[in-house]
């Protein structure tokens, strides 16, 4: 008889009643996860929502009786309990709960819309107009454009609608494979299948990236993990090709720190599993093992040469945008032993991610993810009394565990052994996390099957609990109880002291028993104490959805109709609303943006950038993408080069409401004011530059680079832009002479020109800009294109494995039709 808890159905519906009871908000009452959403949201004061209710409404809800009845007893007692919640509780703040929320609110949320426009409008990717005078396409790899998360949802809209749904499904999908793995490839029981799930769904470091673009390649590892293991079981043609598109699916995800630590957890848990394929007899030699495990890094590679559309331009951009120096200068910090304790807790003597109070940062290094103390008694389970075949993943996945432990904590010895090794010495302290989680899930789930059957020991929770206990006496020593908060420092270290006393209880009380049905009931509680602590901690608060990118702030609307060809620049910091075009937001409204920048961008504007703006505060690099975010309203210590602003095409200047000295200073110099709302205000810039024109020169310019001393004053010929699409310009003009004509877009070395239907080069004008000769009077025309010079191969290599895969299951459905 076929167990249906071990069905494709019954995975289905686990996975869709924990999507239920972890995301009601979204579900249900309207909540948006998106970034953008909970920024836009926090300024327009929009209804905010914990998991389980709207916080702007009553702490409780009475009946309808009581409420007509007696409305002043209702609002006492709602009073009382929010007073009592403020001073215990401590009432949050939407970001508390993200550790780095940035990436995605100025760079992976804007492209899911420059891509929408992409695939919507028919234009070529490879090439971003609206980003920084001109950017790469996919080669600027933090912000994802590439990504099958973003492509679904650009596909689907882009609105905020479409990206809760895609967001939504992926983490269904997710938690289906979680399950489906604990099921058929490793034989766990239904309790250990649910409790993955729930450590899958709420574990710290997904609660605090929800969203991010430095995690969203979480969400198809399950799916790599669940097609490995069949195929290392049983190879077939159908499980070749999962494994293929399912690694193709993860490497899609361009956030490479991220990517590769995942997939480092993901062949710790492979190794494990191999292993455990031995035990059961799958497999009768360590060759064997070595064979299988080559086998598959050869069908992740062609992954990889499937992906050639994607990595090809991006090996190419490396010899131009400096981000191979970038990350190899990177200095990794770690996080310090005091931390340890937020291992097991995001609240307890101060506050994790973003609602850690001044002065914690020092104290702890780095960021540290909470598992929760629970998930890490159940880990500790997964140590058995005797051997059995899950002990070789035991192995590996502990032992992995550790080592990246060691890593982030940087224990001396092991730590060194990490930091020479080529590529995974310089990923940062942050995302080594990525390659930790998914061992950790495999333990607990190895942990509550161990609790339910009686294989677990007391000794290694004892060592956890003794951890998490001296863990605790250190940070009380070191830093102790002290305000802000205070009332609720005090409850939830209570809280966390009774949750481990508790669980070490629960677990002891299991091992000793010899009565099956009160060790699983037993291991029920634990696994039910594991959820409710894992949610407690999650502090998540989401707005409302809102979608600032189909309802835009009011000058975005303003600048669309009035801007035509010519730029817009943001100064000030804008951080906490989301007005302006600063950081990629122009990409996501397709308004061209000067001071948008963005990991990988082309390495001659950022100089150029440099030499256009001084600052006399704060670092233009903060920590690495140059923005006027830091300008401080003082204009006599900030120094503008406006000739070169002018020559960008800078017709619009946003600026904060509140930068009332700059606002002074730009009337003085004859800039329009001519739009402000509560937060911003839109200067217009009279003696910008048109984007193309021509400039006569006594003769043709010799060599490639043109650095000329334009003025404002410049005697300039008219040039139209007749077509300006991501990759394709046409310009058109009339030459009384010879003269060079200049588009102020950014120069790359794949650009290619023609002259009336003759190939012509294009010139290097200004360090950074793209001129062209026109060598005899009269009416021109100029069509720019742009290409990486490996697309075509790359095109060539992903058709070709395509081909080759539709052939093997071309060849599968003939036999299975034949059988």
């Amino acid at each position: 008889m076929v167990d249906w808890k071990r069905s494709p159905l019954y995975a289905l519906l686990v996975a869709l009643f924990l999507i239920c009871v972890i995301f009601p908000d979204v579900l249900f009452q309207g909540a948006s996860l998106r970034i953008t959403d909970q920024l836009a949201g926090a300024e327009q004061h929009l209804p905010v929502y914990s998991r389980y209710g709207s916080l702007t409404k009553p702490f409780i809800k009475a009946n309808d009786y009581l409420v007509s009845h007696s409305p002043l007893i209702v609002q006492q007692i709602e009073d009382n309990i929010a007073k009592f919640y403020k001073k215990f509780f401590y009432t949050h703040h939407w970001w508390d709960s993200y550790t780095d929320y940035g990436g995605s609110l100025y760079q992976s949320d804007p492209m899911i819309e420059f891509m929408r426009y992409c695939i919507w409008n028919f234009n070529s990717p490879y090439w971003n107009p609206y980003s920084a005078a001109g950017q790469f396409g996919p080669e600027t790899l933090v912000d994802q454009k590439f990504s099958v998360f973003t492509v679904l949802t650009a596909i689907f809209g882009g609105s905020s609608l479409a990206y809760n749904a895609v967001l939504l499904f992926f983490y269904f999908l997710g938690t289906y494979f979680v399950y489906r793995t604990a099921q058929m490839c490793l034989r766990f029981s239904p309790l250990a299948g649910v409790a993955m799930g729930v450590f899958y769904l709420l574990n710290g470091y997904i609660l605090a990236n929800t969203s991010s673009n430095v995690a969203l390649n979480y969400l198809v590892v399950p799916m790599c993990i669940y097609a490995s293991c069949l195929f290392l079981e049983t190879r077939s043609i159908l499980r070749f090709i999962a494994v293929l598109f399912s690694f193709a699916a993860l490497l899609t995800f361009t956030f490479m720190p991220t990517t590769i630590a995942s997939t480092i957890g993901i062949y710790g848990v492979l190794l494990g599993y191999l292993f455990v394929l031995k035990k059961r007899g799958v497999f009768t030699a360590n060759s064997q093992i070595a064979l299988n495990l080559s086998i598959h890094l050869g069908v992740v590679v062609l992954a990889i040469l499937l992906l050639s559309f994607l990595y090809l331009p991006i090996f190419e951009s490396f010899q131009s945008n400096g981000i191979l120096t970038m990350y190899s200068k990177r200095i990794f910090f770690p996080a310090h032993w005091h931390a340890i304790l937020s291992l097991f807790s995001s609240s307890h003597f101060f506050e994790s991610y973003g609602a850690m109070e001044a002065g914690v940062w020092p104290f702890i290094g780095n960021v540290v993810f909470h598992f929760g103390i629970v998930a890490f008694c159940l880990m500790s389970c997964s140590i058995g009394k005797w051997e059995q075949e899950e002990t070789p993943l035991v192995i590996t996945c502990l032992g992995l565990t550790l080592l990246v432990l060691c890593r982030i904590f940087g224990v001396p010895g092991v730590s060194f052994l990490f930091s020479v090794l080529p590529i995974i010495g310089n990923l940062g302290c942050q995302y080594w996390w990525a390659a930790l989680v998914f061992p950790m899930l495999i333990l607990v789930g190895i942990g509550v099957n161990n609790l339910e059957s009686g294989n677990s020991r007391n000794l290694p929770t004892l060592v956890i609990l003794g951890i998490f206990g001296i863990a605790w006496i250190v940070v009380l020593s070191t830093y102790g109880f002290h305000h802000p908060h205070l009332g609720h420092k005090i409850v939830t270290n209570i809280l966390l002291i009774l949750l481990a006393s508790l669980t070490g209880a629960l677990i002891f009380k299991a091992n000793q028993t010899k009565n099956m049905q009160h060790r699983k009931k037993a291991t029920l509680v634990v696994v039910v104490l594991m959820f409710g602590e894992l949610l407690a901690e999650g502090h998540v608060l989401h707005y409302q959805s809102n979608d600032i990118f189909t309802n835009p702030p009011s000058e975005i609307g303003y600048i669309k109709a009035n801007i035509g060809p010519y730029r817009t620049m943001t100064i000030g910091n804008l951080f906490g609303v989301l007005h302006g075009t600063r950081p990629e937001l122009g990409s996501g409204y397709q308004i061209n943006e000067i001071t948008s920048m963005n990991e990988g961008d082309i390495q001659n504007y950022i100089h150029y950038f440099h030499k256009i703006f001084t600052f006399g505060g704060r670092s233009p690099i903060d920590p690495m993408f140059p923005s006027l975010l830091y300008f401080e309203d003082k204009p006599e210590q900030n120094k503008i080069d406006w000739n070169e602003v002018n020559l960008l095409g800078v017709k619009y200047i946003i600026l904060p409401s509140y930068f009332k000295n700059y606002q002074k200073a730009f009337t003085k110099q004859g800039l329009h004011l001519v739009f402000e709302n509560a937060s911003s205000v839109l200067f217009e810039n009279p003696y910008a530059l048109p984007r193309a024109f021509g400039i006569a020169l006594p003769k043709k310019p010799e060599g490639k680079k043109i650095d000329l001393p334009l003025k404002g004053d410049a005697t300039l010929s008219k040039t139209k832009i007749t077509q300006y699409k991501n990759t394709e310009v046409q310009l058109e003009g009339y030459a009384e002479k010879p003269m060079l004509v200049v588009l102020t877009d950014n120069w790359q070395k794949n650009w290619k020109a023609t002259v009336n239907g003759n190939l012509a080069p294009i010139l290097l004008f200004n360090e950074t800009f793209r001129g062209v000769w026109i060598s005899s009077p009269g009416k021109y025309i100029i069509n720019m294109s742009y290409r990486p010079s490996t697309l075509t191969v790359a095109f060539l290599l992903t058709l070709g494995i395509l081909l080759f895969v539709f052939l093997l299951l071309g060849k599968e459905i003939r036999k299975k039709l034949h059988q």
